[in-house]
């Protein structure tokens, strides 16, 4: 989840008036059936989706929803989930709201005194979680659950069609491996044209290693394990993509060029969550499409894209000022079918998938152009997230010092060796110590 330059200063308020006492009827999210309350009810929600404009325009829709359906709620929409810095002020200034939208640095594990546990007040507005995708170590902790997805990020492989079909490039196929990969990818680039064969930099090198099954974390979660040669051959196959094949853009390059699959210029990149929205950021330059995952070509490990996302979590403040049912009635008008749609009807590209399995999975969302959509949602069950390797605040330092390393070697400055000893240094002392700060070098 991309943190924003927002400050409390730029917060983002919408007002909006809700009926205490609503019901989701019992098929489950997507339809409701609201009751009526004369008590006066307010709630603050806080929001990390402040930008891009399409991310927050989905959450501006669902308070406006909630006006419609519960008209005595006063809920309030405010940024102080947006970045770090203004998390750790609301947390400390005991100013943060009866909601409290989460991501892959603040989840109940971190702190499960702030949140409320939702499961009898689910059950008692008969709302179906299994309607919902999720991910536990995202909206659970000691085996209860603490809020829902809001964000949905599955990766996958997508690509060029017109690029393929121009280079006479047989497309990808289920069969194909890192090697088949590699060898369609040496046809299509040209690195001085600025079209690249595919794409190594990127927020998320971690599946490569799982691929490769390269376990880069130790058992106990005390120590890396980067050094080890399955993990060296990882990083030195990713270097060479960059620099002995030159198929895909370096670190330097990526900057200074900035290669965008959606502008034409990469036959293979990893995008989340595209769909119709990608489609109409690409307006009709080019024919694209979802590729099956590639397998590496030896350890037989299945082929596991990063799958993860952020929460809405509701706090104990919920409890506090009476009104938990409201609360949790609120967010539960976040799944229907109204606000989910808007995440993949091409008017707006918030790169994550709809949380509501019927819609997610539904013919108009999965219609094509492109044809093969259902690898999107198909893969949500054979993905990896990076929390479950290392819950709480270290993810971000961990992949800061993961990316610091790999984009150096990606450059020719750092060999493979040398990387895997830095990653392990650095990622090591994020792990032995919770306040161990990494530079972000991207």
């Amino acid at each position: 989840m991309q943190e924003t330059g927002v400050t409390r200063a730029q917060l983002v308020r919408s007002s909006a008036a809700v009926v205490a006492g609503g019901l989701l009827a019992a098929c489950g999210a997507g339809e409701s059936t609201p009751t009526t309350s004369a008590r006066p009810v307010t709630l603050q929600i806080d929001n990390n989706w402040v930008s891009p404009v399409d991310r927050l325009s989905i959450m501006q829709a669902w308070v406006e929803r909630v006006k419609r359906v519960y008209p005595n709620i006063k809920a309030e929409l405010t940024d102080l989930a947006a970045n770090p810095t203004t998390r750790a002020a609301a947390f400390a200034s005991n100013t943060y709201g009866e909601l409290f939208m989460g991501d892959l640095t603040v989840q109940p594990s971190q702190n499960a005194t702030i949140y409320q546990e939702l499961d009898p007040t689910l059950k008692a507005i008969k709302f179906d979680t299994n309607s919902i995708y999720d991910i536990p170590v995202l909206t659970h902790y000691g085996g209860k659950r603490y809020g829902t997805l809001i964000q949905l990020n599955s990766w996958v492989w997508v690509y060029n069609k017109t690029m393929f079909k121009f280079n006479g490039v047989p497309e990808p196929t289920a069969k194909w491996t890192w090697n088949d990969h590699l060898d369609a990818a040496k046809r299509m680039a040209k690195p001085a044209d600025n079209k690249w064969g595919m794409q190594v930099v990127g927020d998320n090198p971690f599946q490569w290693f799982w691929q490769a099954g390269a376990e880069y974390v130790a058992k106990d979660i005390k120590t890396s394990t980067f050094t080890t040669k399955d993990c060296v051959n990882v990083l030195q196959w990713l270097i060479d993509i960059a620099q002995k094949f030159h198929v895909g853009p370096t670190f330097s390059e990526n900057k200074s060029q900035a290669p965008k699959f959606v502008n034409g210029v990469m036959a293979t990149d990893q995008l989340s969550a595209p769909g119709h929205p990608l489609s109409t950021q690409i307006n009709n330059q080019f024919e694209w499409d979802v590729m099956p995952t590639p397998k590496h070509p030896t350890s037989g490990k299945p082929a596991p894209m990063l799958v993860t996302g952020g929460p809405m979590l509701v706090t104990k403040k919920a409890m506090q000022h009476d009104n938990l049912r409201e609360a949790v009635q609120v967010l539960a008008e976040f799944y229907n079918k109204e606000i989910q749609q808007l995440y993949n009807d091409g008017s707006r590209n918030p790169t994550s998938l709809p949380a509501l399995k019927s819609v997610a999975n539904s013919v108009d969302a999965l219609k094509p152009p492109p044809s093969n959509l259902k690898v999107v949602v198909d893969q949500i069950a054979t993905g990896r997230q990076l929390d479950v390797l290392l819950p709480g605040a270290g993810v971000q330092q961990f992949r800061n010092a993961v990316w610091t390393h790999l984009y150096a070697a990606l450059d020719g400055k750092l060999s493979a060796e040398q990387a895997a000893l830095n990653m392990k240094r650095d990622c090591d002392r994020v792990l032995s110590d919770a306040t161990a700060t990494i530079p972000d070098p991207r």
